[in-house]
């Protein structure tokens, strides 16, 4: 690989570390948006005795739960493209490498519009199960704050 592929590759590599660290920061967003509204909504809806307003919470963490899924394909082909660009900087240390045939710089033509398949992909993936558990917990504490105000005598 000549100098000027690998200060390609290795401006490469810093771009997609930089686009993860920054998903990543925005994944933690949603997730603390995600809480602080359902927290207040559910607060809200008890006070006001109102089960509608619980149940328009639950379609807003569904919101939230779809919003993080789509950010979570954009980290997930970035965490892809992250291994390709280590293999290919690894393989370098071999001088009789070169880059592979199919390699383009920057990440833009990587990542693929979000799609439906993709983000029950993401939903069905059982190393992601705590992103569906997160949300089912606020749902379920939702539930409960219903429940609450329908039994309990004020």
């Amino acid at each position: 690989m000549t100098d000027r592929e690998k200060d390609t590759v290795l401006l490469d590599y810093e771009t997609t570390q930089k686009f993860i660290d920054k998903v990543d920061g925005q994944l933690f967003t949603i997730k603390g948006w995600a809480l602080f509204m359902a927290s207040g909504v559910v607060a809200y809806g008890v006070s006001q005795k109102n089960l509608m307003i619980l149940l328009v919470n639950i379609i807003f963490v569904i919101a939230f739960c779809f919003f993080e899924t789509m950010y979570k394909t954009f980290h997930e082909t970035a965490l892809v493209r992250m291994q390709m660009l280590e293999r290919i900087i690894h393989d370098d240390m071999n001088p009789k490498y070169k880059i592979p045939v199919g390699y383009r710089f920057g990440l833009g033509h990587a990542i693929s519009p979000v799609t439906l398949k993709a983000i029950i992909g993401i939903l069905k993936n059982p190393n992601r199960r705590h992103l569906i558990g997160f949300y089912l917990m606020i749902i379920i504490g939702t539930v409960f704050a219903a429940i609450y105000i329908n039994f309990i005598k004020w």
